[in-house]
Protein backbone atom coordinates (compact mmCIF):
# COMPACT_ATOMS: atom_id res chain seq x y z
CA UNK A 1 0.00 0.00 0.00
CA UNK A 2 1.29 3.40 -0.99
CA UNK A 3 1.70 5.95 1.81
CA UNK A 4 0.56 9.45 0.94
CA UNK A 5 2.40 12.32 2.57
CA UNK A 6 0.84 15.74 2.86
CA UNK A 7 2.64 19.01 3.12
CA UNK A 8 3.12 20.27 6.66
CA UNK A 9 2.75 23.86 5.44
CA UNK A 10 -0.60 25.15 4.30
CA UNK A 11 -1.07 27.70 1.58
CA UNK A 12 -3.18 30.18 3.49
CA UNK A 13 -2.42 32.84 0.87
CA UNK A 14 -5.21 31.27 -1.17
CA UNK A 15 -7.59 32.65 1.44
CA UNK A 16 -5.93 35.96 2.33
CA UNK A 17 -2.61 36.92 0.70
CA UNK A 18 0.29 37.78 3.01
CA UNK A 19 -0.89 35.84 6.08
CA UNK A 20 -1.07 37.83 9.30
CA UNK A 21 -0.20 41.07 7.51
CA UNK A 22 -2.93 40.63 4.90
CA UNK A 23 -4.68 43.85 3.99
CA UNK A 24 -7.66 41.82 2.75
CA UNK A 25 -7.98 40.04 6.10
CA UNK A 26 -7.80 43.33 7.97
CA UNK A 27 -10.58 44.66 5.73
CA UNK A 28 -12.56 41.50 6.48
CA UNK A 29 -12.12 42.13 10.20
CA UNK A 30 -13.27 45.75 9.77
CA UNK A 31 -16.29 44.51 7.82
CA UNK A 32 -17.13 42.08 10.63
CA UNK A 33 -16.72 44.78 13.24
CA UNK A 34 -19.08 47.09 11.33
CA UNK A 35 -21.68 44.30 10.98
CA UNK A 36 -21.58 43.63 14.73
CA UNK A 37 -21.86 47.37 15.37
CA UNK A 38 -24.89 47.51 13.06
CA UNK A 39 -26.46 44.60 14.95
CA UNK A 40 -25.85 46.33 18.28
CA UNK A 41 -27.51 49.51 16.96
CA UNK A 42 -30.50 47.55 15.65
CA UNK A 43 -30.91 45.83 19.00
CA UNK A 44 -30.73 49.12 20.89
CA UNK A 45 -34.03 50.06 19.20
CA UNK A 46 -35.55 46.59 19.14
CA UNK A 47 -38.35 45.85 21.58
CA UNK A 48 -40.33 42.76 22.40
CA UNK A 49 -42.45 41.95 19.34
CA UNK A 50 -46.11 42.70 20.05
CA UNK A 51 -47.59 40.76 17.17
CA UNK A 52 -47.06 38.55 14.18
CA UNK A 53 -46.64 41.60 11.92
CA UNK A 54 -43.20 42.18 13.47
CA UNK A 55 -41.91 38.79 12.36
CA UNK A 56 -40.13 40.29 9.33
CA UNK A 57 -37.91 42.36 11.62
CA UNK A 58 -37.06 39.26 13.64
CA UNK A 59 -36.33 37.29 10.45
CA UNK A 60 -33.98 40.03 9.23
CA UNK A 61 -32.14 40.03 12.55
CA UNK A 62 -31.76 36.26 12.44
CA UNK A 63 -30.48 36.43 8.86
CA UNK A 64 -27.93 39.08 9.86
CA UNK A 65 -26.85 36.98 12.84
CA UNK A 66 -26.32 33.96 10.58
CA UNK A 67 -24.05 35.92 8.24
CA UNK A 68 -22.05 37.39 11.11
CA UNK A 69 -21.67 34.00 12.80
CA UNK A 70 -20.43 32.39 9.57
CA UNK A 71 -17.88 35.15 8.95
CA UNK A 72 -16.71 35.08 12.57
CA UNK A 73 -16.27 31.33 12.41
CA UNK A 74 -14.23 31.60 9.22
CA UNK A 75 -12.09 34.38 10.68
CA UNK A 76 -11.44 32.43 13.87
CA UNK A 77 -10.49 29.35 11.85
CA UNK A 78 -8.13 31.37 9.67
CA UNK A 79 -6.41 32.88 12.73
CA UNK A 80 -6.07 29.41 14.27
CA UNK A 81 -4.45 28.16 11.05
CA UNK A 82 -2.07 31.13 11.00
CA UNK A 83 -1.00 30.37 14.54
CA UNK A 84 -0.56 26.66 13.81
CA UNK A 85 1.46 27.48 10.71
CA UNK A 86 3.87 29.80 12.53
CA UNK A 87 3.74 29.98 16.31
CA UNK A 88 6.39 32.72 16.34
CA UNK A 89 4.38 35.17 14.21
CA UNK A 90 3.97 38.22 16.45
CA UNK A 91 0.96 39.55 14.52
CA UNK A 92 -1.27 36.54 15.10
CA UNK A 93 -1.95 37.13 18.82
CA UNK A 94 -3.02 40.70 18.02
CA UNK A 95 -5.37 39.49 15.29
CA UNK A 96 -6.68 36.75 17.58
CA UNK A 97 -7.40 39.32 20.30
CA UNK A 98 -9.26 41.51 17.81
CA UNK A 99 -11.42 38.65 16.54
CA UNK A 100 -12.06 37.52 20.12
CA UNK A 101 -13.21 41.03 21.01
CA UNK A 102 -15.60 41.13 18.05
CA UNK A 103 -16.86 37.67 18.97
CA UNK A 104 -17.52 38.75 22.57
CA UNK A 105 -19.53 41.77 21.38
CA UNK A 106 -21.49 39.50 19.04
CA UNK A 107 -22.28 37.03 21.84
CA UNK A 108 -23.43 39.89 24.08
CA UNK A 109 -25.75 41.12 21.31
CA UNK A 110 -27.11 37.58 20.92
CA UNK A 111 -27.88 37.34 24.61
CA UNK A 112 -29.71 40.67 24.45
CA UNK A 113 -31.81 39.46 21.52
CA UNK A 114 -32.57 36.20 23.30
CA UNK A 115 -33.76 38.01 26.42
CA UNK A 116 -36.01 40.25 24.31
CA UNK A 117 -37.45 37.34 22.36
CA UNK A 118 -38.07 35.31 25.52
CA UNK A 119 -40.60 37.93 26.57
CA UNK A 120 -42.45 37.75 23.24
CA UNK A 121 -44.95 35.05 24.10
CA UNK A 122 -45.90 36.71 27.34
CA UNK A 123 -46.27 40.14 25.76
CA UNK A 124 -48.49 38.83 22.93
CA UNK A 125 -50.73 37.05 25.42
CA UNK A 126 -50.91 40.17 27.60
CA UNK A 127 -49.15 38.55 30.57
CA UNK A 128 -46.59 40.66 32.44
CA UNK A 129 -43.55 38.90 33.83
Amino acid sequence: MKVIEYSQVWNLDNLFPDGSTSIQFREHIKFLESKVCDLEKELSHFNTPKGINESLTVAELIDSIGHIRMNLSQSNSYVTCLLAQNTKDQNVPLIRDKTASINARFETALKKLQSILLKTEYEIMGIKQ
